[in-house]
């Protein structure tokens, strides 16, 4: 019998995907039709905290929930003072709806790192959900006070406030965010994403704010996306191999910098981002990748 069963999706084809047991044999799991092809690491030691966190986050983008939290449940026996695995089995937990058993846990751990941005935000989901919201607003607002680029809790203002006060409440919002925090780069960026639609020419204008207070990732994967959206490629390029020049990007922006290669007819580049994307993409983006390098040999 296996140790880990995953119930069939009802009134759905599934067909059968590939798990692990703790003696590393392989069990067969059943998936929706229509989800993405995903694939585990076969390679599973149960010995090797760093190698299950891994697997943990990979069942995690994979949306095996319950097998991450099996997963990371044994990286805790060896050491439950891990910051990283606490939060990833609180993310499982919230991803399985269990508020209160993601409660308890994230509590705990706010208890010995209180200045957690993750932690802050985890609780205030789990009071959003339970209806809690003055609760959750101080939580988001503790959030933000340790990190003001953390992206998911700015997000989580922004729709708060936009179902009260529609489109100008939360552009308002993130203008006060803005100039609660003139260093941080998260507010401007969301401010950008309110204006793709509305007004281009005024995201442009807020990414490249956003861009000249840091070029980190999430600015790079919407901003690049926006170049490709609007068809300006060859500054979606210059703007990204810019920023690989100081350090490594995101591969969301390698495939936005790739995409960007193939529309300029600039095959040879495209091909030489597919084969850094074949080293750093999750199971989750390997569709992606298959197709990506498909058009890159046609092109050929």
């Amino acid at each position: 019998m296996p140790l880990f069963r995953r119930k069939k999706p009802k009134a759905r084809k599934v067909r059968m995907k590939k798990y692990y047991r703790k003696d590393g044999s392989t069990i067969e799991l059943t998936e929706a039709e229509d989800r993405e092809t995903r694939e585990l690491d076969a390679e599973l030691n149960w010995d090797k905290p760093e190698r299950l966190k891994e697997i943990g986050k990979a069942c995690i983008q994979s949306k095996y929930f319950d097998l991450a939290e099996w997963v990371l449940e044994r990286v805790m026996e060896m050491d439950e003072d891990d910051d990283e695995v606490i939060i990833e089995f609180t993310s499982a937990l919230l991803n399985q709806e269990r508020w209160d058993e993601a409660e308890e846990m994230i509590s705990g751990f706010l208890m010995t790192s209180p200045r957690s941005s993750v932690g802050h935000q985890f609780m205030a989901a789990i009071h959003e959900k339970k209806g809690e919201h003055e609760e959750a607003l101080e939580e988001m607002n503790e959030a933000l006070a340790c990190d003001p680029n953390n992206e998911s809790v700015l997000w989580m203002i922004y729709w708060k406030t936009h179902r009260v006060s529609g489109d100008n409440g939360a552009l308002k919002k993130m203008q006060e965010l803005a100039a609660e925090f003139p260093q941080a780069w998260g507010p401007v960026n969301i401010m950008a994403r309110h204006y793709e639609d509305l007004n281009p020419d005024v995201a442009m204008e807020h990414y490249e704010t956003a861009l000249r207070k840091d070029d980190a990732d999430p600015i790079l994967i919407s901003y690049s996306a926006f170049l490709g959206k609007t068809g300006n490629h060859k500054e979606m390029i210059r703007v990204i191999e810019e920023s690989r020049k100081k350090e490594e990007v995101d591969f969301r922006v390698l495939f936005n910098l790739g995409e960007a290669y193939l529309e300029e007819g600039n095959v040879d580049e495209a091909h030489a981002i597919s084969i850094e994307l074949q080293a750093v993409v999750p199971p989750p983006y390997l569709g992606r990748l298959k197709d990506f390098i498909h058009r890159v040999h046609e092109a050929k």
